[in-house]
């Protein structure tokens, strides 16, 4: 098979953690595919690399260094074919090439080397899930020996027999039978075991941990044929091959669904028939509202995007077997192997020592500024002289730390301590991204913090995205501590924060991260380091700021809504330029191209700064007619300010589309409107249905997803706005609307004083609406041109920028306004802030007004010469590291084709901390 240089670079990109709750197409860096020779891999190949080979990273099972390690015999277990699994075994196993990649670039984060992940291992998909079911194009790249009928494999089972194998292995006292739902009465059929004992060193054999894989996953689950090939292998990898080490379980969200009693065989049989694939059947345990509600009353917030790790923490105590838990989405990938990938972040995690370990975990590790992990280290310990540092367990009001229960250091200070406290001790808490302050961030889950008497002020600590790996211990105090005292917070800072109170040791992996562009890395350290020493990435410029860097954060591998991960696993797979459309067939229904959109009772919109400002006076609205609003939007926590109003968040776009009549969209482009009609067009029956789009999209756009409506018997109403977000969230931005009278008096009472102060009625053709939104952007662009050319030359001339500022302010109008966003710094908004009208959709808005007059034979020069002016000012704007830049920025570039700085003195004075800068 012949594989490009990009394919290459591909697989080899694919060699870290791949996950994205939506992915987005962007282009693949053309700085990778320069590094990749053009091979073939194959063997009609002259050049070829060998054929590929097992991959085996097990340890030497039954050697006598091994057991002098472990108790018990390690013995092969069966695998789907009845036979008994080999790692070696090129039908069975996992394969790869080896390849040299020293002129491979360098991730941005992390790195191969920190923690001994091979690096040099490639796979294409065949290579990949061949052994799983896999079906390449050429049937001699697909394993040969497979079951005839993957479908009928009770994998459920295999796991089970693996483990009767080699019991001698695990301290098999605590094995409970798996329970198929978390109700709460079966908690008095399990035998519950402290296991709060500190780490102490032995010689002697001991029993192997047991460790549970969960996959979280909920009954609208559509399973893919790349879900399953994942979940084979997590089965296969982790499980079956490793003598029963680590067990595989989905755990499903029944959401509202009625859940019967897990005793009720026939019941459980029929739930699990009507939504999962027959092979994973076995492998799943439910729950649903009402069970974490029985479980935890003390506290009314259950929802997954707050309380993650709420079933998390009833299944430890429902199943006391697993030592420890990883938790991973459906829609993480990883394309090396599994079970290499969790044994080395284990060995990384037991091997770091407490000293400064909290302050090391709030960095992304950049090798090429901070040099190897040990001179990283030592770094780390360098900057904390005279910095107060974190030894031993933070008290936190209203929490009893018992003596019982927290872990102190074996000295007072960090200072005089000389004992390697914590290398080899096994660590409670893992996680993939930095853990953090969030208190003085804008991160937008900091404050969601549940019976703490300290409110805000209490002590936390916060990884983003909440795949990690947990003991048993913490999970049994996160328990204890909400069961008991009704003691919560966001999830993604309850693990971390737990084993900042009680003394546990918490680890980030310095995983591999690619970025889609080139970064100057000071630049880079500089933006997602920020801080002092002891407080990295704490304070307001903190790279978990929300909309402050995005363009470092949405352009990773590994993220929650990554615009970069999931392109480069399309492509992985084979999907030519994965373009929106092939992204159905490898991923689940929520990992889709990016969306922004929420809905009400019957109602989508985006929530970007305008969809969110929008949604809320909605939502204000509903409130007054007794009825809420429900939403859906990409990043799950954006609609934390909804639902404190009382709005209701849903889980896909399918479901909404469902459920509700009236559906508002607001999404940030033409191909995000394009990604959501496409899902929209998925849904079975939308007969009847009215949409209202508020997206500025080319006219064009607008009547081709009026038409694809139409003939799936939908309207659609075309109905952009006038404004600012300042506008959007008072209300009174200006909307025109096209479509069918009928649609606009349906949608009327929903708009007018609650959206926007008026409505103009354009047509009964939804694309002239956006026409008019087109004309409308080329006005404000030329207006702001002119305005910033006169500026430039009221300063340049002397006669100053305060008297033009006053003409404009009592004779024309709309200048006004367009002069204030130069004058008083709106146009290079400060640091920390987001822009009124951000430079990028303002460069879309205008290149649509280009294009459409030159469609129908005109031409906006105008227009031309502001674009000219906006595109150099976006160069500005990526040569600063990326500093957000609000639309009217091409004054910047005015200033500076006439010799002034991009900065005026407004600007500068303020940037410096002046705030009575003057306006020259």
């Amino acid at each position: 098979m012949l594989l490009r240089g990009t394919d290459l670079a591909l697989q080899k990109l694919g060699i870290v953690l791949i996950a994205s709750l939506v992915f987005v197409t962007i282009l693949l860096r053309p700085q990778i595919n320069e590094h990749i020779p053009r091979l073939r891999l194959g063997k009609d190949s002259q050049k070829s690399a060998s054929r590929p080979v097992p991959y085996n990273p097990y340890p030497d099972y039954n050697s006598a260094a091994w057991k002098k390690k472990w108790t018990g015999s390690y013995k092969s277990c069966v695998g789907p074919d009845g036979a008994l699994l080999d790692p070696k075994n090129e039908d069975t196993a996992m394969k790869g090439y080896r390849w040299n990649q020293s002129e491979f670039p360098s991730p941005i984060f992390g790195s191969y080397e920190a923690w001994n992940l091979d690096r040099d291992l490639c796979v294409d998909p065949s290579s990949r899930y061949g052994a799983y079911g896999y079906e390449a194009k050429t049937q001699e790249d697909v394993a040969s020996r497979m079951p005839k009928n993957w479908e009928v494999v009770n994998w459920d089972a295999l796991q089970r027999a693996c483990l009767e194998r080699n019991h001698g292995r695990y301290n098999m006292l605590n094995l409970e039978p798996k329970k198929f739902t978390l109700h709460k009465q079966q908690t008095q059929q399990v035998k519950h075991e402290l296991k709060n004992k500190r780490h102490r060193k032995t010689r002697l054999p001991r029993f192997h941990p047991r460790t549970a894989v969960i996959l979280r996953s909920t009954i609208e689950m559509k399973y893919t044929t790349n879900d399953i090939h994942n979940i084979r292998a997590m089965v296969m990898e982790l499980s079956l091959l490793s003598g029963a080490e680590y067990e595989v379980i989905l755990l499903i969200d029944a959401k509202d669904e009625t859940l019967p009693d897990s005793m009720d065989n026939v019941a459980m049989d029929s739930l699990r028939e009507q939504y999962l694939p027959e092979e994973l059947r076995g492998l799943a345990v439910f729950f649903n509202t009402k069970l974490l509600e029985d479980w935890y009353p003390t506290i009314d917030v259950h929802q997954a995007m707050y309380q993650y790790f709420q079933p998390m923490q009833i299944f430890s105590q429902l199943h006391q077997q697993y030592d420890f838990i990883w938790q991973f989405e459906m829609d993480a990938r990883y394309t090396g192997h599994l079970y290499h990938l969790l044994e080395q972040a284990t060995a990384f995690a037991k091997h770091q020592p407490r000293q400064h370990l909290w302050e090391r975990n709030s960095y992304f590790y950049i090798p090429v500024v901070h040099g190897t992990w040990d001179e990283f280290n030592n770094m780390v310990d360098q900057s904390m002289v005279d910095h107060p540092a974190i030894w031993g367990p933070v008290p936190v009001e209203g929490l009893n730390v018992s003596k019982k229960t927290h872990f102190p250091p074996p000295m007072p200070t960090v200072e005089i301590d000389t004992s390697n406290w914590g290398v080899g001790e096994e660590a409670d808490v893992i996680t993939w991204l930095p853990q953090i302050n969030p208190a003085n961030t804008g991160w937008p889950m900091r404050d969601m913090i549940y019976k703490f008497t300290q409110g805000p002020d209490t002590p936390r600590r916060a990884s983003p995205v909440a795949m990690s790996r947990l003991s048993a211990r913490v999970l049994r105090m996160m328990h204890t501590d909400l069961a008991e005292r009704g003691l919560g917070l966001g999830s993604e800072m309850s693990p971390t924060s737990w084993a900042l109170y009680y003394g546990l040791k918490s680890v980030q992996i310095p995983q591999p991260v690619y970025h889609a562009q080139e970064w100057n890395p000071q630049e880079l350290n500089r933006r997602a380091n920020s801080g002092e020493p002891g407080a990295i990435s704490a304070g307001s410029d903190s790279i978990w700021t929300w909309d402050m860097h995005h363009d470092i954060l949405k352009n990773m591998t590994y993220m929650f809504d990554s615009e970069y991960s999931g392109r480069l696993y399309q492509a992985w797979l084979g999907n030519g330029d994965a373009d929106e459309a092939l992204y159905r067939d490898a991923l689940a229904p929520e990992t889709y191209p990016r969306v922004l959109g929420t809905l009400t009772r019957g109602r989508i919109i985006g929530l970007g700064s305008m969809g969110l400002a929008m949604a809320q006076n909605v939502q204000r609205y509903l409130q007054t007619t007794e009825s809420q609003l429900r939403f859906w939007n990409r990043t799950a926590s954006r609609g934390a300010p909804l639902e404190s109003l009382g709005a209701i968040g849903c889980e896909s776009i399918a479901q909404l589309v469902a459920e509700c009549d009236l559906i508002f969209i607001s999404t940030s482009d033409d191909a995000a409107l394009n990604s959501v009609l496409d899902q929209i067009l998925a849904v079975k029956d939308i007969d009847g249905k009215l949409f209202v789009d508020t997206t500025t999209v080319h006219p064009n756009m607008t009547k081709e997803t009026s038409e694809k409506l139409k003939k799936r018997d939908a309207s659609l109403v075309a109905a952009p706005v006038f404004g600012a977000t300042p506008a959007a969230e008072s209300g009174t931005v200006l909307m025109a609307m096209g479509g069918p009278s009928q649609a606009i008096d349906k949608i009327t009472p929903f708009v007018k004083d609650v959206i926007a102060r008026d409505v103009m009625i354009v047509s009964d053709q939804p694309e002239k609406a956006t026409l008019l939104k087109t004309l409308g952007n080329f006005i404000v662009a030329g207006a702001m041109e002119i305005v910033g050319e006169a500026h430039v030359l009221a300063e340049k001339s002397d006669l100053g920028t305060d008297m033009l500022e006053k003409l404009l302010e009592l004779n024309f109008g709309m200048m006004y306004s367009s002069s204030k966003r130069m004058t008083q710094g709106v146009y290079i908004p400060k640091e920390g802030q987001a822009p009124q009208s951000s430079l990028n959709l303002g460069i879309k808005d205008v290149q649509h007004g280009i294009s459409y007059a030159n469609d129908v034979g005109a031409r906006l020069k105008v227009a031309e010469v502001a674009l000219e002016n906006m595109v150099r000012a976006k160069e500005f704007s990526d040569a600063h590291g990326g500093r957000p830049l609000d639309s009217s920025s091409g004054y910047g570039i005015i200033r500076q084709d006439a010799g002034l700085d991009f900065e005026n003195t407004f600007v500068k004075e303020r940037d410096s901390g002046k705030e009575d800068g003057s306006s020259q």
